[in-house]
This record gives C-alpha cells, sequence and structure tokens, in this order.
C-alpha cells in the first residue's frame, strides 16, 4: 500500500491506483507519491467505462509519468452488444496494457463476424511487438509515455491538452469511439500540426485543424504521422513475444511532404535478455528519403522496407549501400474496391490510397545498411 496527498486529503492508494476512475474526474487525481514506481504497472479499478480509461491512461502519463496503466479491457460487466466490444478492444491494441477481463468477453459467443475483427486487431498487437518492446525500453531510460497526450509534443496549442485522444508509440494520432449506441457514430478530433494520413481510406489532412471523424464499431478512428515517421513490425507474429521469428522485420515508411528534410531516430531492441539495440534514422523531403539501419550487434537479419507513397507519387530509383537496385522498384497500388485492409499488415498489402514501394534489405550480420530512394 502507498499514502499519498492529493489536495489537502490523505489517501490510501495501491498499485490498484484507487479510487475507480469514472469519466471526467480530476486528472490530478493520478498523482501519488515517488514510492509509486516500485509498481510498473497500474490497473483503474472496477466499473471503468470505455471513456474513462482512455482519460485515465493518457492523463496519467502527463501527471505521474504512470507509462502502464490500463482498465480491464472489454469493462467490467458483458458488452451488450459485439459493437461495444469490438470499440474496446480497438482502444486496448493502441494501448498499453491489453487484458481481457471482468466478465464474459469470449468474441466468438457474439457471432464470427466480431470474431474475426477482434482476430485482426489482436494480430495487428503482436505484428507491433518490435516497436511496443522499443517503446517500453524508452519508457524505463526517460519515463515517456506509451500513450502521449498531445501537448507532450504540442504544448503551444491548448487543443494538444484534451485527453480525449492521444499519440501512441510516438507516430500514431489515436481517437477512441466511446459512443456505441449506433454502429456509425462520430467524435470531434484535434489533428495536430502537420500531413497526417488516415490509417483506413488512406486520405491525408494537414493541420492543426478540428475535424468530425465517422467510424462502424469495426474501426478505431487512427492517422499516420506523415513526417519521416518509421513504424517496426514483424510479418510472423507468433503467439509468445519469445516465438517471434524476427529473422526479417518491416518497416512502415511515411515521408515528410516537406523541402526541406526531416529527419526522425529511432531504434529497436532484441526480443532476448541482451536487450541489444539496431538503430534507425530516416531522412525525407517530397522528393527523396534516405534510410540508415545501424545494428549493435550481430544477429543476422533482412528488413523489408515499405515506403507509404502519396497517390501521384513513385519510387523512381533506389539505391543500397551506393548500389543502384533493379528497376522498377516494386509497387503496391490502392484497392479499387471498398474494402478496406487493417492498418500495419505488412509484406505484400495494398494501400487504403496511393501506392508502397517494397524494397528488400537483404540478410546482414551486425552491417550497417543505407538505403536511399528518389521519388517523382
Amino acid at each position: 500500500m502507498l499514502r499519498s496527498l492529493v489536495g489537502s486529503e490523505m489517501c490510501i492508494r495501491d498499485r490498484f491506483g484507487k479510487p475507480d476512475w469514472r469519466p471526467g474526474m480530476n486528472a490530478t487525481g493520478h498523482a501519488e507519491s515517488p514510492a509509486q514506481h516500485r509498481f510498473p504497472v497500474w490497473w483503474t479499478g472496477d466499473g471503468v467505462d470505455l471513456q474513462a480509461s482512455m482519460e485515465s491512461m493518457v492523463d496519467s502519463g502527463v501527471h505521474d509519468l504512470k507509462p502502464y496503466v490500463h482498465s480491464d479491457c472489454g469493462g467490467d460487466s458483458r458488452p451488450k452488444e459485439g459493437g461495444d466490444l469490438l470499440r474496446w478492444t480497438a482502444h486496448c491494441v493502441f494501448g498499453t496494457i491489453l487484458r481481457f477481463h471482468g466478465s464474459d468477453h469470449r468474441p466468438w459467443t457474439y457471432g464470427q463476424h466480431v470474431q474475426d475483427v477482434i482476430k485482426s486487431y489482436l494480430d495487428t498487437r503482436y505484428k507491433l511487438v518490435p516497436s511496443l518492446i522499443a517503446a517500453g525500453h524508452a519508457a524505463a531510460l526517460s519515463g515517456h509515455p506509451l500513450v502521449a497526450r498531445c501537448d507532450l509534443f504540442w504544448p503551444e496549442h491548448p487543443e494538444a491538452a484534451t485527453n480525449q485522444q492521444y499519440i501512441w508509440l510516438n507516430d500514431t494520432l489515436i481517437a477512441p469511439i466511446f459512443d456505441s449506441s449506433t454502429n456509425t457514430t462520430s467524435r470531434k478530433v484535434w489533428i495536430p500540426p502537420g500531413d497526417w494520413q488516415d490509417g483506413w481510406d488512406g486520405s491525408v489532412v494537414t493541420g492543426p485543424v478540428w475535424l468530425t471523424a465517422s467510424q462502424p464499431y469495426e474501426r478505431i478512428p487512427l492517422w499516420h504521422r506523415r513526417n519521416s515517421s518509421l513504424v517496426v513490425t514483424t510479418s510472423n507474429p507468433g503467439l509468445r513475444v519469445q516465438d517471434q521469428d524476427w529473422s526479417e522485420l518491416t518497416l512502415e515508411v511515411f515521408p515528410a511532404n516537406s523541402t526541406t528534410p526531416v529527419t526522425t531516430h529511432k531504434y529497436m531492441v532484441e526480443q532476448t535478455a541482451s536487450q541489444e539495440l539496431t538503430q534507425f534514422s530516416l531522412t525525407s523531403s517530397a522528393t527523396a528519403a534516405t534510410l540508415l539501419i545501424t545494428p549493435e550487434h550481430d544477429t543476422p537479419r533482412s528488413f523489408l522496407v515499405r515506403v507509404h507513397l502519396r497517390p501521384e507519387h513513385t519510387v523512381e530509383e533506389a539505391t543500397l549501400d551506393g548500389t543502384q537496385l533493379p528497376n522498377p522498384i516494386p509497387h503496391l497500388k490502392a484497392l479499387e474496391s471498398t474494402d478496406y485492409r487493417f492498418p500495419f499488415e505488412g509484406a505484400g498489402t495494398a494501400p487504403a490510397a496511393g501506392s508502397v514501394a517494397e524494397i528488400r534489405v537483404p540478410t546482414g550480420a551486425g552491417q550497417p545498411r543505407e538505403l536511399s530512394i528518389l521519388m517523382a
């Protein structure tokens, strides 16, 4: 048990983060004591609904430097409709801790469609394990949360302080819908400065701007940052981290659309106890991109680089370590049907808009690689 002073009231707190969180509660109620970090994972209590789960997860990273705050995924009671469970699942997958708990949340009891969509979300979570491990490593070093309120990036914008949306793993804007009274529902979302690509239909919006997002049960509103962002995934997710095949990893690259190059630095951490790093440096503009891959170990690994292009762009030329790659570079064109694909589906999947150029960086053991591309 931990004691902390909140306002003028002395409260008893434990690793369950009591009191049970409710929508609209004062965010400073998350503040506790320095001893709280004896417990790395915090639970928000019983009877917490989806809105309160989102608010507590987002605000805890700001007011108390807690990187792992979560609610029982699915809620403390059985959701009445499959759509309720879909909204919960999407939020939990793009959150900190994912744990179905509290009641009967078995997907197959809601029918085949609900089960299939939840499986797609869970597959996405497993594919993103390399990025999740790296984010956890960064949180341990700096306290930077996996779920970051937007004012941690854009403090000059008052709108960024909302706890109704968040930046996930530094590159993806997530805005959960917590109204599941009907299938397709809407909500207001603040789009931060820069270009952001809708994860479902591929449209690009430039912020800062408010917009209304409408999505059915199956889709959580999300946008990829198009500012030299890079997301590391695995195409062979498995069901256990230690069982995942990382002999080839996928790098989802979203080049900047600026005349001045923008550089982003990232790294990944091996899933073994060694915690060896691989550094990534991506510099891009509207017409060119350079990706440096620098491993700090001798583990053999290849990479599939997926460059997400705007509708009018193609990769005209690519060089690897100074050697030009054969043309034409393979491109996957946007879907022509009204079907949608889940974000981060990986190798061989077509985008919702524009095209994706896929370039393989062959297996190397400890050697730095430099991939340069020209776009037109």
